[in-house]
Parts: C-alpha cells; structure tokens; sequence
C-alpha cells in the first residue's frame, strides 16, 4: 500500500462528529459562497490593487489547477468514508489551491492576520481529506499551486499593474505621447 493512500485512509477513519460539521461546512461549496462575500467586501472596502492581485491569482490558479485535473485524470477516492459526494476528478485539488491563494495574498497584505489565514486555508484542505473527497496528494500539490501562483503574481504585481494602467489608457482613448 502506498503512503498516500495509507494517510489518506487513517484521516478519513477519524469518524468524529465534530469534524463531520466542521468538514461540511468547509469542505464544500459553503466555502465557495464565503469566498464570494469576500470579494466582494475587498472590492467595496479594500484598495483596488489588493482586489485586482486577489483576483488575478486565484483566477489563475483555478484555471492552472483545471488544467492539471485534465492532465492527471485523477478519480476521486472510493475505499473512503464520504462526507457528500463530488462527481469531478481529484488531483489537484481546487479547494485547497483556491484557499492557500487566498492565504498567500491575505497574508502578503496583512501580514500580522498571517496565521490565521494559513490555519483556515490548512482546515480547508484537511477537511478535503477527512470528508472523503480527495487523497492527501491532491491538496498537497493543489495548495503548493495555489501558494506558488499567487507569490508569482505578487512577484510581479508591478507588471500587472502597468499593463493595467496601459489597458485603460487605450480603451478610454488616451494615448500618451
């Protein structure tokens, strides 16, 4: 047996009805709906430039991470216990990339709150785990993405932002001389 799946099926035997709560309400798409509120209050309340880095990174790791689900044709455990059932390929996993994106961003602007994020990006992925929709594997590499892609793009905020400002430009009919 393979250490993954033997770590996989250790987490998921932890039946516990605490964790059962706390992984449907982290584990599924009430995450997704939290996350949309929380664009929202960023776009309404936060500096543009942390909206516009927030959703370029997690955009772009959703996209990078559907693409890996399609190259790696990974099926979703099946010797688990599960918590809800998901019907998509596994590897990576979209929650855990999503969540250590948004932890990475978060903490880049509010670096002191940085502990919280990351505990609740880890939470999301361990639930993932516990709930018996994904492999240890899958929220592993899909957090690394997750992680990578957005220190990518705070890397090159710079960048993003300068085309940005030329995009404007030229769709409001500017042109500098």
């Amino acid at each position: 047996m393979n250490f993954d799946l033997l770590i996989t099926q250790l987490i998921n035997s932890y039946a516990n009805p605490f964790l059962d709560n706390l992984s449907r309400f982290f584990g599924t798409d009430n995450i997704l709906f939290l996350l949309i509120l929380l664009f929202i209050a960023i776009y309404v309340f936060a500096q543009k430039k942390f909206f516009l880095t927030t959703t370029i990174a997690v955009s772009l790791t959703i996209v990078l991470n559907s693409f890996l689900k399609l190259v790696f044709n990974r099926p979703r455990p099946d010797f688990t216990r599960k918590l809800f059932l998901e019907n998509t390929l596994s590897f990576p996993s979209t929650h855990a990339a999503a969540s250590f994106s948004i932890a990475v961003i978060l903490s880049h602007y509010y670096p002191k709150q940085k502990y919280l994020f990351y505990l609740l990006a880890t939470l999301v992925s361990f639930t993932r785990v516990y709930s018996g929709v994904h492999y240890v594997s899958d929220v592993i590499v899909g957090a690394g993405l997750g992680v990578l892609v957005s220190v990518f793009i705070i890397k090159h905020e710079k960048e993003v932002f300068k085309c940005e400002n030329l995009l404007k430009k030229k769709l409001s009919g500017k042109h500098s001389t």
